[in-house]
């Protein structure tokens, strides 16, 4: 991991990721400088280039991205403690909201 980390410039995830046509739908891409997916140890908001939940999407913007030792990262699209909020809409509510891209 380490190896592709030094050698990419972004970190992005998708649904269908073999498709013949990419689909920007259940979609993020941030850049590794503002998102460091090599410390595991996040609870926060941290800024996207492009994140897309159900439809729901925002450009330049925060989102939750949680991840630990014990936990594969992920967004979680009913937290609305940071700017990507519009994916609330439609979001599972049960303890600890609706995880996405992994968990």
């Amino acid at each position: 991991m380490m190896a592709t980390a030094n050698n990419s410039t972004h970190v992005r995830a998708t649904c269908n990721l073999h498709s013949e046509k990419r689909n920007y739908r259940d979609y993020l891409r941030a850049k590794l400088s503002e998102l460091n997916v090599m410390d595991f140890n996040y609870t926060e908001c941290k800024k996207f280039e492009f994140v897309s939940v159900r439809g729901y999407n925002c450009s330049n913007c925060t989102a939750l991205f949680d991840q630990s030792d014990y936990m594969h990262a992920h967004t979680d699209s009913y937290w609305y403690k940071c700017q990507f909020t519009s994916a609330l809409a439609g979001a599972v509510k049960r303890p600890g909201g609706e995880d996405n891209f992994g968990h």
